[in-house]
């Protein structure tokens, strides 16, 4: 594999692959939204949530993924059961945690229905 600039170029058995490489905002948010839903699985699992179960869903924070939580509200709920997804502070009985996605830090909560 050859790297020339912001492409990779392979060769194998006289077929040669060129790949853009370059991280476009469209492709860092969504790596962000499969990080995050990744997050709140993981939390779902912690927490011993069953498989089916709906949730409520929450985040709290300062942070750049904010953005990128509500633009993508609607794909992330439904991929973690979440009935809502919201920011602000958690309810008494939800299981929240401090996570790093891609260099930001953010609070992530969730709480059975």
């Amino acid at each position: 594999m050859v790297q020339r600039g912001r492409y990779s170029v392979v060769s194998d058995k006289g077929v040669t692959v060129v790949l853009d490489t370059q991280l476009t905002p469209t492709l860092i948010e969504e790596g962000n939204v499969r990080e995050l839903i990744s997050k709140w699985q993981n939390m779902r699992r912690e927490a011993d949530y069953n498989v089916a179960d709906y949730i409520v869903a929450g985040y709290v924070g300062d942070t750049l993924l904010y953005d990128t939580i509500s633009r993508n509200n609607d794909v992330i709920a439904g991929e973690i059961l979440a009935n809502t997804l919201t920011y602000g502070n958690p309810p008494a009985n939800a299981y929240e945690k401090e996570w790093n996605v891609n260099g930001e830090q953010i609070r992530l909560w969730v709480a059975k229905v």
